[in-house]
């Protein structure tokens, strides 16, 4: 049920009595079972496309769950730099560091998005029937028409075979495979540090305004005042 579920069964449906899969659940008789379908059978609710536990319902590729990333992560720093960073007293280094690591972040995260994950291909030339009687039909997917590998495993949302399947990820709206697992890696590695470098920086700076009164010719500024004093 789980599965016809995941690729898109109404729950709304009704068999010739008029029952729908819900009304059909309160027969069952085993405790947990029951509790177990009304569970999977009830709507989903919203912020489904975080997929913190897996959607029981038909999803498709969208952009709105990076938008939503980047659109905060450019909030925070533009906050930063224009609030902040110019109050910051002999933290250059630091200032610079936080800024390296957030464009290094934004990059490896537009590279693990735009990145194959390892699609599987179907052969050229042979259709998929002539596949059929060449291989067990076990190895073959029906639905993207390939010649399964071992670790390899179908996405039901790129609705692609996928060498290595690790997960499909709704912050870079692709799946994790053979070919980007180490970029990923490498993306997670590169938040991590921004995330605990920001903190980090923000905690030794939590009375950076006092810093108003100090000349700013002093050259252990950052920048000057972006934005009129009045702001800050």
């Amino acid at each position: 049920m789980r599965s016809l579920l995941i690729r898109g069964a109404s729950r709304a449906v009704v068999d010739n009595q008029g029952h729908k899969p819900v009304d059909l659940a309160e027969f069952v008789t085993t405790p947990s079972l029951k509790d177990n379908l009304l569970q999977d059978l009830a709507e989903p609710r919203d912020m489904q496309c975080l997929m913190l536990k897996t959607p029981l319902k038909l999803v498709t590729k969208s952009y709105k769950t990076p938008f939503v990333m980047w659109f905060l992560m450019l909030f925070v720093y533009k906050c930063l730099i224009l609030y902040l960073f110019p109050l910051y007293y002999e933290r250059i280094v630091l200032i610079w560091l936080q800024l390296f690591l957030f464009s290094l972040t934004l990059v490896l995260h537009l590279i693990a998005m735009c990145k194959d994950p390892g699609f599987l291909n179907s052969p050229k030339g042979v259709p998929f029937m002539e596949m059929m009687k060449i291989f067990d039909p076990v190895l073959l997917c029906a639905d993207c028409e390939v010649v399964r590998t071992d670790r390899s495993r179908h996405c039901s949302i790129c609705n692609r075979c996928v060498e290595r399947f690790d997960h499909h990820c709704p912050w870079i709206n692709n799946c994790v495979g053979l070919n980007n697992h180490g970029v990923f890696m490498s993306f997670l590695l590169s938040m991590l540090t921004l995330l605990v470098t920001t903190f980090v920086s923000l905690v030794l700076n939590f009375n950076c305004w006092q810093n108003l009164s100090l000349p700013r010719d002093s050259g252990f500024f950052y920048q000057d005042l972006i934005l009129p004093s009045i702001f800050y």
